[in-house]
């Protein structure tokens, strides 16, 4: 499977790296906070890391949002803001 064309010479939909043809589903497999490259890996976001972007980068906290750190971030409004950490 993952294959496509006459000569199953390319990658299938939602396939990546011919001619391995890996399955990758962005909102899946990187939870929402990434694309999948050619390779058919997550790349993620900004703050976001791990192979399913499913944790928050090096200087960024508070999974899912991933609020960078010395900024000010907002969990409702902006009138209620988060401390600045």
């Amino acid at each position: 499977g993952g294959y496509a064309g006459p000569g199953c010479d390319r990658c299938a939909p939602d396939h990546y790296g011919y001619p391995i043809c890996r399955k990758c589903l962005a909102e899946a497999d990187c939870h929402g906070h990434g694309v999948c490259n050619a390779t058919g890996a997550c790349a993620c976001n900004e703050g976001y890391s791990s192979a399913g972007c499913n944790e928050c980068a090096p200087e960024w906290f508070s999974y899912p949002q991933c609020f960078k750190r010395g900024a000010y971030a907002f969990h409702t409004t902006p009138s209620n803001p988060v401390a600045n950490v």
